[in-house]
């Protein structure tokens, strides 16, 4: 969406025109001027840099228990061992009846 905006010189705050009021718009331009204004929006977008800026990592710590029909997990900032031994300390917590829990 920031792309799109951005492409387009539409504010982030500022509200995108709607489907409707496009298409009435389009009926009332000839074919020729529609092929050329169509064509410009292509360069513009095309100019525009899809990559991302990376600001950071995080972690989704994700158990299945077969057969359960449940999940459990767990976002942490990174993969730490103390980040992994926490969710193993949220894993054990809901099975106290166990003895054993494989992994």
């Amino acid at each position: 969406m920031l792309l799109r905006h951005s492409a387009v010189g539409i504010a982030l705050d500022e509200d995108t025109p709607e489907h409707s009021t496009i298409s009435r718009t389009r009926r009332l331009i000839d074919v020729e001027a529609h092929a050329v204004v169509f064509a410009w929006v292509l360069e513009i977008l095309a100019r525009c840099d899809s990559e991302y800026e990376r600001r950071g990592t995080a972690n989704i710590f994700c158990g299945v228990p077969p057969r359960a029909g449940r999940h459990f997990t767990k976002p942490a900032p990174n993969r730490s061992s103390a980040q992994f031994a926490d969710y193993l300390v949220q894993i054990v917590a809901n099975y106290p009846q166990s003895y054993t829990i494989y992994l």
